[in-house]
């Protein structure tokens, strides 16, 4: 009993003194992962650095940060600024196949009147809009305004020159011009103005300028408007009013564009 009883003390002195040990190995496993943690997230650290400037990586950011920009273009694309003032990209302006034949089409005898619903002679006021042809019929002799094509006659009978090559290949007659100048879209301004400003009067359309015009209906749009605005604000419209020209001019395009047909636009 005596034999047993030491043993049993021998054993639990033996396991206090293991757990004693285990406690304070564990104290100490304890304390030394405590102590290393900091350092090792350091490291950690480090290496994610090397990682995000590694070449690959920042081929990646590069790739991520074009296509986020070219979002954001896609959407700023959609507006343009001419001072302060903000307009809407132009819609739908080319032409189809159908439409560019159309428009080399002569504008019917007595259309002009009908469409208006105005005399020969009424008179035009600066800032309608509507097909050429229809001014004609509505101007009067020395009132100083004109139609200003926007984008330019000379862009809008290349493109149709080329769309009808291409597509039907046909051309493009003298008297087919002619028509299609006629009804293409114009914007009243005064004889000054559209001597002196306008982008595509006389020497300054080029016939660079009028082959990449023809190229990009749209772009040239918008063109000739950032030279317009001036112009309208200095006949004293208010921004909202310029902008509401633009709006009426957009649309006139859009259904010559669709059509080939005159239209009458705000006159």
């Amino acid at each position: 009993m005596l034999t047993y009883t030491n043993k049993v003390t021998e054993n639990k002195h033996s396991i206090s003194v293991n757990n004693s040990n285990k406690q304070q190995n564990n104290k100490g496993i304890g304390a030394f992962q405590f102590v290393n943690k900091r350092p090792e997230a350091i490291a950690q650290r480090k290496i994610q650095e090397t990682i995000n400037n590694s070449t690959r990586m920042l081929q990646l950011k590069s790739i991520q940060a074009s296509a986020d920009n070219y979002l954001t273009q896609g959407i700023v694309q959609r507006m343009f600024s001419v001072g302060a003032a903000s307009f809407k990209n132009p819609q739908n302006h080319t032409f189809t196949a159908a439409s560019a034949l159309q428009a080399t089409e002569p504008i019917p005898r007595g259309e002009a009147g009908q469409a208006t619903g105005l005399p020969a002679s009424s008179g035009v006021q600066v800032g309608q809009v509507g097909s050429y042809g229809y001014v004609q019929h509505l101007e009067q002799t020395g009132d100083d305004l004109t139609g200003d094509h926007q984008p330019s006659g000379a862009a809008i009978k290349e493109s149709i020159r080329e769309m009808l090559h291409v597509l039907l290949n046909k051309p493009l007659t003298r008297s087919m011009a002619k028509n299609a100048y006629k009804k293409a879209i114009t914007i009243i301004m005064t004889d000054v103005w559209h001597k002196l400003y306008s982008r595509t009067y006389g020497g300054r359309n080029t016939k660079a300028q009028i082959i990449q015009d023809s190229q990009n209906l749209m772009s040239a749009a918008i063109e000739d408007w950032k030279r317009t605005v001036p112009g309208l604000k200095a006949e004293g419209f208010t921004d909202a009013e310029i902008l509401q020209i633009w709006d009426d001019l957009c649309e006139a395009r859009k259904d010559f564009f669709a059509t080939g047909n005159a239209q009458v636009g705000t006159l």
